[in-house]
């Protein structure tokens, strides 16, 4: 059979029904798998031969699709490396993993190496910034994590975005995250929001994150890569008094730097971390009308960039950029970049 994809979704299979099949060669092409809804709680038992060795069906299974059946022990990671050397995705959404962390650690630690590249966790139990810290420790290339406690309920600890920012600043592998690339823009937003967290000291997430990952580590790899942050960064305490961040305000300042506005005086907004960048630029029309929309330019100040970071996607929200409280804004006018480039070329 030149089989290469098997469904058994809800069949109420066994492995013992699946090694059967391995053993009569019914699939020897096989590389997908999907048992979802199907009782197996334990995900993958130990499978191994009478002198010991490990001996999974279907040697050349790449992906594997464990959704909705109630797994809770983490080593189910370990035995799918175990059992399916060439393994490179693993569905484990709709299950119970987050609410224990035993035996995550281990896993994490362990450097056998393995091809499987792309765990898929949505609509678990992860709950705290304790389990998304020892998961995090779990380099992949691919996660999916949403629709977890953490960010859902009417009091979440997180907000989507901020957790989005956490496993990316501590994941340094990762470059898809819940089905959305991780652009350099975005990891760099990441990782300097995270440093000044940690930089800042008390913050409760941070800690809580220390409980189940090396922050130290972290710490001095993206100090390594950004140096030091300061100033602008988002307060932990400003968040923990909201049901979640994306209910919550920061206070920024819209400097005028534009030859048209800069004499206007600096604007001081409170203003939700999920507003886009469009919608600040026209709340800046609205306080500095001399520089029509299509001109506006918006940069976030940072001590350590000679020119700010440029808010240049309209689309984005302002905690893609780390926006946070006390961080300044400058409104400049696209024409006068167009007027010193002209009159250069005129000398």
């Amino acid at each position: 059979s030149k089989l290469r994809t098997l469904v058994l979704n809800g069949t109420k299979v066994t492995w013992e029904d699946l090694r059967a099949l391995d053993e009569a060669a019914a699939f020897p092409q096989l590389e997908n798998l999907r048992l979802a809804h199907n009782g197996l709680s334990e995900g993958i038992p130990v499978m191994t031969t009478p002198d010991g060795a490990s001996a999974g069906p279907f040697p050349r299974l790449r992906s594997l699709v464990l959704d909705g059946n109630g797994i809770s022990d983490w080593r189910v990671l370990q035995r799918a490396i175990q059992t399916f050397p060439k393994l490179e995705q693993l569905h484990l959404n709709s299950n119970q993993l987050g609410e224990a962390l035993e035996g995550l650690a281990d896993v994490a630690a362990d450097q056998t190496p393995r091809r499987l590249t792309a765990l898929f966790l949505n609509e678990n139990r992860l709950s705290s910034w304790r389990a998304v810290g020892a998961l995090s420790a779990y380099a992949v290339l691919e996660l999916k994590a949403q629709k977890n406690p953490i960010t859902e309920g009417d009091s979440p600890l997180a907000s989507p975005m901020l957790l989005r920012q956490v496993f990316i600043a501590l994941m340094p592998t990762l470059l898809r995250l819940n089905a959305s690339e991780v652009t350099v823009k975005e990891r760099t937003a990441a990782e300097r929001y995270v440093l000044g967290l940690a930089a800042q000291g008390g913050s409760k997430m941070i800690e809580a994150l220390s409980e189940a990952c090396d922050i130290p580590g972290h710490v001095e790899r993206l100090r390594a890569v950004h140096g030091e942050v300061v100033g602008g960064e988002v307060t932990e305490e400003a968040q923990a008094s909201r049901s979640a961040l994306m209910h919550s305000l920061v206070q920024v300042e819209l400097r005028p730097v534009g030859a048209a506005i800069v004499d206007q005086p600096v604007a001081t907004k409170r203003l939700p971390h999920t507003m886009t960048v469009a919608e600040l630029k026209r709340l800046c029309q609205s306080l500095f009308k001399q520089v029509p929309f299509d001109r506006l330019r918006l940069q976030l100040a940072d001590s350590s960039l000679p020119f700010g970071i440029p808010l240049d996607d309209d689309g984005r929200e302002l905690g893609f950029y780390g926006v946070g409280d006390g961080a300044e804004i400058r409104v400049d006018d696209a024409q006068d970049a167009s007027k010193c480039g002209a009159a250069g070329r005129g000398q």
